[in-house]
């Protein structure tokens, strides 16, 4: 289920259970975020749902490595934090870039 909603001011991107953390941003390492930016700038246009889906196909096993292990945290956590930095352009904040889908 995909979800979107304001807290307190601030939109929140929520799939299947996984609610979107800023907090998660500075765990993805640089050359993966460059890779999810470009695969975005590809695929801009798909519903959160599919952008799910393209991400875990395309960088699951990256996610899972580089973020998810080491830093103890499930697979749908890391891809919901890749669509969150996706949606947002970049900016701290989603409120910052809301135009969603």
């Amino acid at each position: 289920m995909i979800k979107r909603r304001c807290s307190d001011g601030e939109p929140i991107i929520r799939i299947d259970g996984y609610e979107a953390n800023p907090d998660l941003i500075p765990l993805i390492p640089d050359d993966l975020k460059k890779d999810l930016m470009y695969f975005y700038k590809q695929n801009s246009n798909l519903t959160d749902r599919d952008l799910y889906i393209q991400i875990e196909r395309h960088f699951g096993n990256r996610l899972l490595l580089d973020v998810c292990i080491p830093n103890e945290m499930h697979t749908g956590e890391c891809v919901v934090a890749a669509i969150y930095l996706l949606r947002t352009k970049g900016k701290k904040t989603l409120a910052e870039a809301m135009s969603l889908n």
